[in-house]
């Protein structure tokens, strides 16, 4: 249960960005535009691009440092450890990637149903 809450509280923003970037986008041109052949695979190389350029593990694990450091002090009122902190950044990359993977799985699904694929 707190691995949910972990994902849910570190992706919030990132669930936003795809469902108004990737999906309602891609629902609505589907809807309206029935005419535009493999649009599926514009919108799956646009989350594997934001993976590759924008996601790049190793600037994340920088930045993520900090604010996970922070982040386990408050929950556990003492100083964390690098083991602990190590932990946390490789559960928060998991999370984001396993967010793309499910976006990207939407895509596929969203192809299916208005029969795209």
């Amino acid at each position: 249960m707190k691995n949910i809450y972990l994902f849910f509280k570190y992706q919030k923003y990132q669930i936003l960005i795809l469902l108004i970037f990737v999906h309602i986008p891609y629902a609505v041109i589907s809807r309206h535009l029935p005419a535009v052949p493999y649009m599926h695979y514009f919108f799956l190389i646009m989350l594997f691009l934001t993976k590759v350029l924008i996601l790049n593990e190793s600037h994340l694990k920088e930045k993520l440092r900090t604010r996970v450091q922070r982040d386990l002090s408050k929950e556990n009122k003492k100083n964390p450890s690098r083991n602990e902190i190590f932990k946390r950044i490789q559960f928060i990359l998991m999370a984001k990637n396993l967010t793309l993977l499910l976006a990207g799985t939407a895509v596929i699904i969203m192809a299916i149903y208005f029969q795209k694929f």
